[in-house]
């Protein structure tokens, strides 16, 4: 008879939904993809379009009336923003929007995508109490 484990995020206090797995069912069968998908970082590299264009764009969505905002008031709404699908749908209404908060992006797309990269992990067995 083995013990059953749960793997939990000590940083954020959360542990992987399961329905009770042995150690060896976790990490050996479909189980651990659950634990790969919340720790894989996207690769960002050829999804995201250069910094470099961004005067270009700025012209080309001129006509957005939220470019032409002065740049502080921008920078200010944007600082208020804290939600990472917020962050996407605000960079997604022109060109101009997606390069300016291009490294607000790609932090939202890896908070989406990885919750869990970077974050300390440990599998904790089910003799173990005071567990989140």
């Amino acid at each position: 008879m083995g013990q059953y484990w749960k793997l939990v995020n000590v940083d954020k206090s959360e542990k992987i939904p399961q329905r009770g797995a042995k150690m060896v069912e976790v990490l050996g069968f479909r189980d651990a993809k659950v634990v790969l998908s919340l720790l894989t970082v996207p690769n960002l590299k050829n999804g995201l379009a250069p910094e470099r264009e961004l005067r270009r764009t700025r012209v080309y969505n001129f006509y957005c009336r939220l470019v032409k905002l002065p740049q502080q008031v921008f920078d200010a709404i944007v600082a208020e923003i804290s939600d990472p699908i917020s962050i996407l749908s605000l960079a997604l209404t022109c060109s101009y929007f997606w390069r300016v908060l291009l490294p607000q992006v790609r932090a939202a797309i890896c908070t989406i995508q990885a919750p869990w990269a970077g974050d300390r992990l440990v599998f904790v067995g089910d003799y173990a109490s005071g567990v989140p």
